[in-house]
């Protein structure tokens, strides 16, 4: 029962929203003259060698859709005054649910290269491809004293776990590379990825396996987002369970920023306790989950209570835990309740 609704949602939620984990970046970037060169929407991207799997180069080569986004609906924007660099304000009403955009990736480079690996993979690009990537931004924070090359690929990276080969690539999708990180994010992205088969972990919690559909990142509002707000993402998973300090500590060590600038981390510090406390909540209630060794009633309760607390914290996307069983179960469990909620609102 539980694995055909969730089946259900996976099909009737919110499109596209991320399921399983979502990719995030591998660090923040800083301000940059907004990209002026673009690749086509069915442009290949470059490929390490040694990630030519049968797979992979299958989907590349397959035939493309020329319907999907492309051209983002936001304007890079300076926002120096504002310490946040180069950031995408909304060129129109965006609506929740809307696909933003769906770009393919730049390139796709292994993790953990040396200075050399990333010039030889860099050298083996097109003209064009080298353009694109040399006009994306680079940290002055981690990525300091790195190559150009180097800092533009750690600055702007995806981090992408490979279907069925256990290996995590980086991608980097420039056009998606300009969104800035929010602990409250008015967007989302997600990989494009179809699910295979379903892994059952216990009556409630459900292991996703998935494969590429598209070989593409898409991004998604969850709320609407009105003309000229700026369009954010979240960076890193499982920030949704972190108190600001240890927030302010992950968003450093990966990204090399000061201080994140979002609404959650920049309130007054009652205002920053309180959220502190419901974020704790929701990490204990998720771990709790974890295993499926609750019953029934304990995890429906343990849900809605969750769901509650997103709501207080005005946290509006689906969001990962430390288990993406459980994740996965509270996706399920939003999807049940939001379309219970459309019934009783028409009703």
């Amino acid at each position: 029962m539980f694995v055909r609704q969730l089946r259900q949602t996976l099909r009737r939620s919110l499109p596209r929203q991320p399921i399983s984990a979502v990719p995030r970046r591998t660090l923040f970037w800083s301000s940059a003259a907004p990209v002026v060169t673009h690749l086509s929407t069915a442009s290949i991207p470059s490929v390490a060698p040694n990630l030519l799997l049968p797979l992979l180069a299958a989907l590349l080569l397959a035939s493309d859709s020329d319907d999907l986004p492309n051209d983002p609906p936001w304007t890079p924007t300076d926002m120096t005054k504002l310490g946040k660099g180069i950031g995408c304000l909304a060129a129109r009403a965006l609506s929740r649910g809307d696909l933003l955009i769906a770009e393919r990736p730049l390139c796709i480079w292994p993790q953990g290269l040396t200075p050399q690996q990333a010039e030889e993979l860099f050298a083996a690009m097109s003209d064009k491809q080298k353009e694109v990537f040399m006009q994306l931004a680079k940290t002055e924070g981690k990525s300091a004293g790195m190559s150009e090359v180097l800092a533009r690929r750690a600055t702007n990276g995806f981090s992408i776990k490979l279907p069925g080969s256990g290996k995590t690539v980086g991608m980097i999708f420039p056009r998606i590379a300009r969104l800035n990180h929010s602990c409250l994010p008015n967007c989302s992205q997600a990989f494009n990825v179809r699910t295979s088969f379903f892994s059952k972990v216990s009556e409630y919690l459900i292991e996703l396996c998935t494969q590429f559909e598209t070989l593409r990142m898409e991004v998604y509002p969850v709320v609407d987002v009105a003309p000229q707000e700026e369009v954010t993402i979240e960076y890193l998973p499982s920030l949704i369970i972190q108190p600001h300090a240890t927030r302010q500590i992950s968003l450093r060590s990966s990204f090399g920023f000061d201080g994140c600038l979002c609404p959650a981390c920049t309130a007054s510090p009652d205002a920053i306790a309180v959220s502190d406390s419901r974020r704790l909540e929701i990490r204990s209630l998720s771990q709790g989950l974890i295993g499926g060794r609750t019953d029934r009633t304990k995890t429906l309760s343990s849900m809605e209570r969750i769901r509650v607390l997103l709501e207080e914290e005005g946290y509006n996307g689906l969001p990962e835990f430390e288990d993406p069983a459980v994740s996965n179960a509270y996706a399920v469990y939003a999807g049940m309740h939001a379309r219970a909620q459309r019934t009783t609102d028409v009703a």
